[in-house]
């Protein structure tokens, strides 16, 4: 990651993950301006928002700080520790587009709606609830 402001960090990673600034507004519970000013350096996030960030793009909150190359030895140790998740929960703090896509398709769905997704998705996974 070679960018220098806090900013760039937060918009290269955004890219790079598929989100639009859309996209990560609703995941932080911010406004899509918020995280405009927040690239453009005009605003900086609170801590929750860099934790938010940092668990989001799988990242140590240090990256927006410090500049620690992601995947680098320091990283791999450094996450565990500063983001405080296991492997399996991180499977379900970093969702790609088209998973926010079918989450904002579900919200927006009644109980029985909710069940015959769920059902589908078994249906086409071959796994039973794969949460378990």
């Amino acid at each position: 990651m070679n960018s220098t402001t806090l900013g760039e960090r937060i918009r290269e990673l955004r890219i790079k993950n598929g989100y639009s600034q859309e996209m990560l507004a609703s995941l932080l519970g911010v406004t899509r301006q918020s995280i405009s000013h927040y690239e453009s350096n005009r605003r900086m996030p609170g801590l929750p928002s860099l934790l938010q960030l940092a668990r989001l793009f799988r990242v140590p909150v240090d990256t927006f700080v410090n500049r620690i190359p992601a995947g680098s030895a320091e990283h791999v140790r450094d996450h565990s520790l500063l983001v405080g998740l296991s492997a399996d929960a991180l499977n379900y703090t970093n969702i790609t587009p088209m998973e926010y896509r079918l989450l904002e398709y579900f919200r927006a769905m009644d109980d029985k709606g909710r069940e015959q997704m769920i059902a589908l998705a078994e249906k086409l996974s071959g796994k039973r609830d794969p949460v378990q």
